[in-house]
């Protein structure tokens, strides 16, 4: 169960294994709520939501703006950095999926 946002600020939890690695969590507010990747794919199968996913939908839907009555330069600005990001966090999956580490808590020297 996630926390209950209050007002309009978002409400972020942040779980950690005993040995320090990232393990879930959650964010949600007004109108959202996302609960993130919790364990490794090869250990606990998909159970959360993924950075990449998340910024995708909202490239998407700033997009969708863009396309109808709300174009503006703003939006073009965000829709630069989301595609920078996206780009980036694809980049890394692809080295730790050629390095035979994606899904993994393995960095990426460490073949399987």
């Amino acid at each position: 169960m996630s926390p209950e946002p209050i007002g309009n600020f978002p409400i972020l939890t942040s779980n950690w294994t005993t040995e320090g690695a990232p393990d879930g969590g959650s964010a949600c507010g007004a109108g959202f709520a996302i609960f993130w990747q919790r364990g490794a794919l090869d250990k606990e199968g998909r159970n959360g939501a993924f950075i990449l996913e998340i910024l995708a939908v909202c490239k998407s839907q700033l997009e969708y703006y863009q396309s109808a009555q709300f174009p503006c330069e703003e939006n073009e600005t965000a829709l630069l950095a989301l595609t920078m990001a996206i780009e980036a966090l694809q980049s890394r999956l692809n080295r730790r999926e050629a390095s035979g580490v994606l899904g993994t808590h393995l960095p990426d020297s460490v073949a399987k």
